[in-house]
């Protein structure tokens, strides 16, 4: 499936799927989650790092409409 998209489209959806992991909404416009209580402070600097860098590369190019549900769910394994 990720197959089908070009590369902005997938840096967006990486950038979902590592939001999620963080513990936020997968939007892009949503602000990042704050650390939660359990997780290594260094770790969640890494992930929130990497979700910038490739919001900031997918940001370059403009989106009509946001990423669907289901493919989010598809690549998250729902």
């Amino acid at each position: 499936m990720s197959q089908k998209q070009n590369t902005a489209t997938r840096k967006r959806l990486a950038a979902a799927k590592l939001r999620l992991k963080l513990g936020g909404w997968p939007d892009i416009r949503e602000p990042l989650p704050p650390k939660a209580k359990w997780k290594h402070r260094n770790r969640y600097h890494r992930l929130r790092n990497q979700v910038q860098e490739l919001e900031t590369q997918a940001k370059q190019t403009r989106f009509r409409k946001q990423i669907d549900i289901r493919t989010v769910a598809y690549h998250v394994g729902w």
